[in-house]
C-alpha cells in the first residue's frame, strides 16, 4: 500500500499500467499517484484517509479527456499484430505532459482496444496535432474494418459530498 500522502499528491504518469474504464465505472474510486492508478475508496479509508481529504485529487480531474479506440482483426495474428503496435506506441505516450494514462488490451471476441487519458482537452489537442499521433491514426487505417473512435469528455467530477448529498436525501 502506498503511503497516504503520496495518494494526494497530484497524478503523475509514471509508465504504470491503468485498468481500462475503470475512472468511468460506477462504483466510488480516487486516483493514486501514478499513471491512471486506481484504488478502491476502501483501501483508502481503511488507510486513514477521511472524506474530505479526497475531494481534492479527485476533483483536479474535471475536464479530463479519454481517447478510446476499439479495432477488430480477422486473424490472430492480426489482433497480435494490432495490440504490439499500441502497446509500442503507449511508452512514449505515457511520457507526454497531461497523460494521466495510457492501456491496451484485447476483448474475449478479439476487438482490440486503445485508450488515453489526459489531464485536459488542451493536452489532447497538443497530442493530436503531434507527429506521433500519425502513427496511432495509421495502427488505425491497418486494421481490417473501420475503427470505432469515441472521445470522452469529463465536464463534472464529483467527491464524496456527492454521496452525503444523495444519502442525506434518503433521511427526509
Amino acid at each position: 500500500m502506498p503511503k497516504i500522502g503520496a495518494l494526494l499528491q497530484p497524478p503523475v504518469c509514471r509508465g504504470t499500467s491503468a485498468t481500462p474504464g475503470a475512472f468511468f465505472r460506477n462504483e466510488i474510486l480516487a486516483i493514486a499517484a501514478g499513471c491512471g492508478e486506481i484504488v478502491h475508496l476502501t483501501a483508502l479509508t481503511a488507510a486513514g484517509v477521511q472524506g474530505g481529504s479526497l475531494e481534492r485529487p479527485v476533483l483536479r480531474l474535471a475536464g479530463m479527456v479519454r481517447l478510446t479506440v476499439a479495432l477488430n482483426a480477422t486473424s490472430a495474428r492480426g489482433v497480435q499484430d494490432l495490440l504490439e503496435a499500441f502497446r509500442f506506441l503507449m511508452t512514449a505516450t505515457r511520457l507526454e505532459p497531461g497523460c494521466l494514462g495510457c492501456a491496451a488490451w484485447v476483448d474475449l471476441d478479439s476487438t482490440v482496444h486503445y485508450e488515453e487519458e489526459w489531464a485536459a482537452e488542451a493536452d489532447l489537442q497538443h497530442r493530436v496535432r503531434t507527429p506521433a499521433f500519425t502513427s496511432v491514426l495509421a495502427v488505425m487505417e491497418s486494421a481490417q474494418g473501420p475503427p470505432r473512435v469515441q472521445f470522452d469528455f469529463v465536464t463534472k467530477t464529483r467527491g464524496l459530498d456527492y454521496v452525503a448529498e444523495v444519502r442525506g436525501q434518503l433521511a427526509q
